[in-house]
């Protein structure tokens, strides 16, 4: 299920496809790509869902690859309530091990298999975008958690 966010980026990206057909270069089309975010970004802060805002939207071509960056700010209280739904671990308990490196990794390796599903996801519906990337950067308010970084596509 793609969120409000995805589908306006999707319609950003069926742009650049439109593109596309123009034999435009990869980096005209990654600057076509950004000038079409700044709507998205005037908008900034939206609300994903329940636990997530996103805070921040770049569109950048480095080293002849375009990479999308999104930044987002995820309720951390509500994420460790909803997260241990099911124990009898109190909220406090649960933000204690969300900071602690096994939490780290937890929380690294859910990140990373979104951008690893939306890279793939990406590339299936718009062959044309392989060399592409997605990063997706976490930060967890209200908790001593360092932001948590996934990039799909790599």
């Amino acid at each position: 299920m793609l969120n409000k966010i995805e589908k306006v980026m999707w319609a950003l990206l069926l742009t650049f496809l439109s593109f596309s057909s123009f034999a435009i270069t990869k980096k005209e089309a990654c600057l076509l790509l950004n000038e079409q975010s700044n709507n998205l970004k005037e908008q900034l802060p939206i609300q994903v869902d329940f636990l997530t805002k996103m805070i921040g939207l770049e569109v950048l071509f480095v080293d002849s690859t375009c990479t999308l960056n999104y930044k987002y700010l995820v309720n951390t209280s509500k994420y460790a309530k909803e997260m241990f739904e099911d124990e009898s671990s109190t909220i406090e308990e649960n933000l204690a091990w969300l900071e602690t490196d096994q939490g780290r990794k937890a929380l690294q390796k859910s990140i990373s298999d979104i951008a690893d599903k939306s890279g793939r996801l990406m590339v299936e519906r718009a062959p044309e975008m392989k060399d592409y990337k997605i990063v997706y950067m976490y930060h967890f308010e209200g908790a001593d958690i360092a932001p948590i970084i996934g990039i799909g596509n790599e």
